[in-house]
């Protein structure tokens, strides 16, 4: 109606809900949109809100950032049957998508979105200093930036050790004392952008 070329875009969606290693059939449809002879990616389904498995109900929270998202963070949760609408130079083996960190809503809110390492589940001995390599679109405060560990019922709100570096990256640092497995979150301003699943060993 609008007169705007658009595409659907049909593939795998994944989020903290659907955070298998595998999905059988893809789960998910999404927009591409041709606006001055450019093509760019939208989600109006994740951006209107989530679904609550706990009222069985759809809670209304609209998010502007999946309207006309870097290709680079829609991969980071959106892999599409045919390889083109990615609108990267390469394409993304589905095993990677679905054994990377879990993103969530306000990776898009802020722009921002993990880099390194690829895989969610990872393997450390303790007290070895652990890094992560984070985008940042919008240059925000680092000062915003917590990481969140969660081990059982227990959990721990730290301060990391963040590097700046170039090209719109920052290096979050962090090394475990006990060994354990957790859920590691990195935060921005209380809320997590993504996580990771880290097993500390005393000696690998």
């Amino acid at each position: 109606m609008a007169n705007i070329k658009c595409e659907l875009v049909d593939g795998y969606g994944r989020n903290e809900n659907t955070a298998t290693s595998e999905l059988k059939f893809p789960n998910h449809t999404w927009n591409a949109v041709q606006l001055n002879d450019k093509w760019y990616l939208c989600d109006a389904t994740w951006s209107s809100g989530a679904f609550n498995l706990g009222n069985y109900a759809f809670e209304f929270d609209y998010n502007d950032g999946y309207f006309l998202a870097t290709p680079e963070l829609f991969a980071k949760d959106h892999l599409p049957n045919d390889s083109s609408w990615l609108l990267l130079n390469n394409s993304i083996p589905i095993s990677d998508f679905f054994n990377s960190p879990i993103i969530y809503d306000n990776a898009y809110k802020y722009s921002i979105f993990p880099m390194e390492p690829a895989l969610m589940r990872l393997e450390v001995e303790k007290s070895k200093e652990l890094y992560f390599i984070v985008k940042d679109l919008k240059g925000i405060d680092v000062n915003t930036i917590y990481i969140q560990i969660n081990s059982g019922k227990n959990t721990q709100l730290i301060k990391p050790k963040i590097e700046q570096l170039k090209n719109d990256t920052l290096k979050i640092k962090y090394s475990f004392a006990k060994a354990g497995l957790y859920d590691f979150h990195i935060n921005i301003n209380n809320h997590p952008f993504c996580t990771y699943v880290i097993s500390v060993k005393k000696k690998i």
